[in-house]
């Protein structure tokens, strides 16, 4: 509260005024740290960085530069019963080669347990047919570029698996923008919005990650409304001297008649030869639709010895 006083009394008193009556609800509720509070007498532009947070592109660029690489990834995909036992697992080591603007993987090693694999071959659950479309590299693939616009553009949606993974980028991508198509829960995820932005505690602090400082953005559901909105929590790592994003931690959670779910997912950044890319990806989450059966699933992904080969 003291925080949040101290803040408003900043606005009151600096060189403009009526900033607050022009900026939405999460730029006149957000609390701060006294080192942002200092950081904004010195030219640390808050509302600016709210925008940033809300529009930034380099976490979906970082995503996309994986594509126009050769890299090591090590893959683990764990299910698991409503008891909690393990019934299948995959786990496997790959290596995508990207030379003349075209990329292709090798397997170089592959171990599976329980019925993770249909007798086809196919994969006998959807979130794990999400991960080899999202990770995995099928055949020759080329013409790709890390080229972002201002905001995440999801890409043409041919059948049910392609728009389900549409929505799965966006919540990875750009979260706090509605998702289309998915119902009854649309703009519920949009939490920078002023209809659902007071359900929410918006605050930015300073911290450090992986020996970065950072400014972190955090927005929390306030218990009250936790049943009614999709994002639980939302955290970013900006690093200062970039400001870009370095680790992304967030747990979306919903139940109606038609589907439930609650996923955490943590995503860590690095780079490579100037370039931001993704160092680690975790997922941990439980998911149920009408007439289909519940998956319960952890996966790791974990990407390293990033080099361009041509």
């Amino acid at each position: 509260m003291k925080k949040k006083l101290l803040f408003i009394l900043l606005l009151l008193f600096s060189s403009y005024p009526s900033f607050a009556q022009e900026e939405g609800y999460v730029m006149q509720h957000i609390a701060l740290d006294s080192v942002v509070i200092t950081a904004s007498k010195y030219g640390f532009d808050i509302a600016g960085f709210i925008q940033r947070v809300e529009q930034d592109t380099t976490f979906y660029k970082a995503f996309k530069t994986l594509r126009i690489l050769s890299y090591k990834a090590k893959n683990n995909i764990r299910i698991f019963n409503e008891n909690g036992s393990e019934k299948a697992s995959f786990k496997s080591t790959t290596l995508q080669h990207h030379q003349h603007g075209c990329r292709t993987m090798d397997v170089l090693s592959e171990k599976t347990t329980g019925n993770f694999y249909k007798s086809d071959s196919s994969y006998n659950y959807y979130t794990a047919k999400l991960y080899a479309d999202v990770f995995f590299t099928r055949g020759k693939i080329c013409g790709e570029t890390n080229i972002v616009g201002n905001s995440y553009q999801p890409e043409k949606a041919n059948n049910a698996l392609d728009r389900h993974k549409n929505q799965l980028k966006q919540l990875i991508f750009n979260p706090g923008k509605p998702i289309h198509d998915i119902p009854l829960i649309s703009n519920k995820v949009a939490i920078f919005s002023n209809d659902i932005a007071p359900h929410y505690n918006f605050s930015i602090h300073s911290a450090s990650y992986d020996s970065t400082d950072c400014y972190v953005f955090t927005a929390k559901v306030k218990p009250a409304y936790k049943e009614k909105m999709v994002i639980d929590h939302l955290t970013t790592f900006f690093s200062k001297k970039k400001m870009e994003i370095i680790y992304r931690d967030y747990t979306l959670s919903y139940k109606n008649f038609l589907f439930h779910f609650n996923v955490n997912m943590q995503v860590s950044m690095t780079h490579f030869d100037g370039l931001m890319v993704p160092k680690r990806v975790y997922y941990n989450g439980n998911w149920k639709i009408l007439f289909k059966k519940a998956e319960n699933v952890i996966f790791l992904a974990r990407f390293a010895q990033f080099t361009h080969d041509g």
